[in-house]
């Protein structure tokens, strides 16, 4: 058992996830994140935001709506949704 050492926190995942698939203005893969930054007003696109929701769902066992897209925009709505849904 090693107490939990190496495991990723949600945040991290989540940033990490991220940092592979969208493209932010003004910030660099491993660059810190500013966790309540709209990514639409950062540049990425509804439908690259679709499709990394869906990756957000497919990583955490979420069920995010399209219904939901509009009130996950930042990274820490996004986080705190995870943290509350996540399978």
């Amino acid at each position: 058992m090693n107490g939990g050492a190496g495991v990723a926190s949600n945040e991290e995942r989540l940033i990490s996830l991220l940092d592979e698939n969208l493209t932010i203005e003004g910030r660099s893969p491993g660059d810190p994140l500013n966790l309540d930054r709209n990514i639409a007003e950062a540049g990425v696109s509804s439908q690259d935001i679709a499709a990394f929701l869906r990756l957000v769902n497919e990583e955490f066992g979420t069920s995010i709506s399209a219904g939901d897209c509009g009130d996950l925009l930042t990274p820490r709505s996004l986080l705190e949704y995870v943290e509350a849904n996540a399978a």
